[in-house]
């Protein structure tokens, strides 16, 4: 009896989605592929499988108002848009889903984020004894797909004929397959293809090498970063087998016939190329680490990576005898002190034995707090705080309590967000940074936990921009979390012995959306270990 007034309501609510565009400042989305197509292509492929409509440009396009996704707050600028790029009108049946999934900063009702901080006022003035009051956020506040995926993406204001095609599929179409090379193979950091090709040489038994600065070579450079496949340590099956994985991976692969550079003294058989070690990779599971964040890992190397890899719980670490046969071990985010305890004295010892001895240990979240933990040593970070001197922020906002507990949060305590994303600083000039076009990059931070730089080694991923520029999306706390976590590092990698640490603040896989930080995971799996 109702099939009229559903199809009517149904009609309606892509009818008045259409008359919203009319009055809303953000009216399309450009998403430019730029040396990513696969990434791109993987966007678009979520935003077809929802029925929003997409059109790839045949010429360039231009804008006098573009915003770019990675600086917001900045003034518009005109852009033009190469052609290829990928354009998202607004002006669409699915209009509120397509905005859904692609806006910067999701709103938030005024009257909930009022409320939200006053609690915040009211409980940064109670003491550390007292009940605080919950918030009331249900999930996470941020999780637009062009941050997500790192792409190079604008939205704009103005709207017009974009001149280009209707987009159906996501496929991007398979390169030509390599033409023989006399001296080496290349192929660019560039996309994920990249990295499933180089597990895929490597796991066939191919040596792979990476270069340190940019290559120039028969008139293209490479930058740093690009992998390396030599042809004299290498068998003659090579060439075969380069040929038909690199297609099949989406990755271009460019013949050498000649190790000497057109110009400089970084060839490929310089010492700016690194031989790599062919990853054999644990995994810490079980007790102590997060199932979700476990399984995030899991899906990113079973089914996209196409990785094998050995669960172990932590406890087992200091029973291993064959430990020496792995040089990769990844401890997923989790409880620190669990950690800790799980792995017990004997694992502790042969933990760092084993990271010595040129193993790389990946960490992220709780397994930080692991590494920097003082029987463990292996890590020099440690979690933003205030002095144990510290006193109660008597400056504290508000005005209910009356008074300022003496044992209320000092100014200087994070306060825990839901879920935000944030723009940090990528060091260019570390290894762990290969294959990244743009100093950069967005990375999601939910939790109480920031990390002070490392000490003794290298921050390559920090949050050094502006206070007023630090957050991307999301929502955080006023004169608290931007402003604290600003100078901190989300990144770092300490060499131990022959080893190395490498530890990311929060998940790079978050819930298996989160792929821009991805390739620093795979950097750190294929680069790391040192035998």
């Amino acid at each position: 009896k109702n099939r009229q007034s559903r199809l009517q309501d149904y009609y309606d609510f892509r009818r008045t989605a259409l008359v919203e565009a009319a009055t809303d400042r953000m009216k399309r989305v450009v998403i430019v592929p730029g040396n990513d197509p696969q990434s791109a292509a993987h966007v678009v492929g979520l935003l077809l499988r929802n029925g929003i409509e997409v059109t790839r440009m045949r010429q360039s396009l231009s804008s006098r108002v573009a915003h770019p996704y990675i600086s917001p707050g900045t003034a518009a600028t005109v852009r033009t848009f190469p052609a290829g790029s990928y354009v998202i009108d607004l002006n669409q049946p699915q209009r509120r889903l397509a905005k859904g999934m692609l806006e910067q900063q999701a709103s938030m009702e005024r009257s909930f984020v009022q409320r939200e901080i006053g609690k915040f006022q009211r409980n940064r003035r109670r003491g550390e004894d007292t009940d605080k009051e919950d918030y009331g956020f249900y999930d996470i506040t941020a999780w637009s797909l062009p941050l997500s995926f790192n792409l190079d993406a604008y939205w704009t204001e103005d709207a017009g004929p974009t001149g280009g095609d209707a987009v159906t599929d996501s496929i991007v179409p398979a390169p030509a397959a390599s033409a023989r090379g006399s001296s080496a193979y290349v192929f660019m950091n560039d996309r994920p293809g990249a990295a499933r090709l180089a597990f895929a040489l490597e796991a066939e038994g191919f040596k792979l090498a990476v270069t340190r600065q940019p290559v120039l070579i028969g008139g293209r450079t490479y930058p740093r970063g690009s992998f390396v496949a030599r042809t004299q340590r290498n068998p003659s099956s090579l060439h075969e087998r380069i040929a038909a994985l690199g297609p099949a991976r989406g990755v271009p692969v460019f013949p050498l016939q000649t190790a000497f550079p057109d110009t400089g003294d970084a060839g490929i058989g310089s010492e700016n190329v690194t031989g790599l070690h062919a990853p054999k990779v644990l995994v810490a599971a079980g007790d102590g680490i997060s199932e979700t964040s476990y399984g995030w890992l899991w899906y990113y190397l079973a089914r996209e990576l196409d990785v094998a890899f050995t669960p172990v719980p932590l406890r087992a670490i200091g029973r291993m005898d064959d430990l020496q046969s792995f040089n990769v071990l990844i401890i997923p985010d989790g409880s620190g002190g669990r950690m800790r305890r799980e792995l017990g004295d004997d694992g502790v010892a042969k933990l760092k034995a084993w990271v010595r001895s040129g193993g790389v240990l990946i960490g992220y979240g709780g397994a930080g707090d692991l590494a920097a933990n003082k029987d463990v040593e292996l890590s020099s970070i440690s979690s933003v705080a205030p002095d144990s001197a510290a006193k109660a922020d008597t400056t504290a906002a508000g005005d209910e309590p009356p008074l300022v507990s003496k044992t209320a949060a000092p100014r200087d305590r994070p306060e825990w967000i839901p879920g935000a994303i944030f723009r940090a600083t990528l060091d260019t000039t570390h290894w762990l940074t290969m294959g990244y076009d743009r100093d950069r990059i967005p990375v999601f931070i939910d939790g109480d936990t920031f990390w002070r730089p490392s000490k003794g080694g290298a921050n390559a991923v920090t949050f050094s921009d502006p206070v007023d520029s630090l957050v991307l999306s999301g929502f955080t706390w006023p004169d608290n979390t931007a402003r604290l976590l600003k100078g901190t590092t989300w990144a770092a990698v300490e060499n131990q012995g022959s080893g190395r640490v490498v530890l990311f603040l929060s998940d790079p896989l978050f819930r298996a959306f989160w792929r821009g930080p991805a390739k620093m995971l795979t950097n750190a799996i294929l680069i790391g270990p040192n035998r």
